[in-house]
């Protein structure tokens, strides 16, 4: 009996790495399409520059936002001009407790013994 050499055909391409890696495109470069960014992304439209903006008012970074360096950067710098002419808080929107919440959240040391 003989054994049969079973291998994988040549034509199937092998990843590289250990892990299949999907290539990541970035979304204002493709959504541009060969326009450059300034055409997709400006100070002036505070709704689409929120995106890239977390609820504590920090820039997103690229790993999470999934942007290029070169797109990030413009983003950044786009971000900074809406927050020199106020259409993008410097901070986050303060949270106010009221009273109540405020006293139950405050230790009471007077009554130590």
């Amino acid at each position: 009996m003989t054994t049969q050499n079973r291998s994988r055909p040549n034509n199937r391409r092998r990843p590289n790495n250990r892990y299949n890696s999907r290539v990541k495109i970035c979304q204002p470069c493709f959504e541009r399409k060969g326009r450059p960014v300034s055409s997709i992304i400006t100070y002036k439209d505070a709704t689409a520059l929120q995106r890239y903006i977390s609820d504590r008012g920090k820039i997103e970074p690229r790993r999470k936002t999934g942007t290029c360096l070169k797109c990030q950067t413009y983003i950044t710098r786009e971000i900074k001009k809406a927050r020199e002419i106020a259409l993008l808080p410097f901070a986050a929107e303060h949270v106010l407790l009221n009273p109540i919440e405020r006293r139950s959240n405050n230790r009471n040391y007077s009554n130590r013994s």
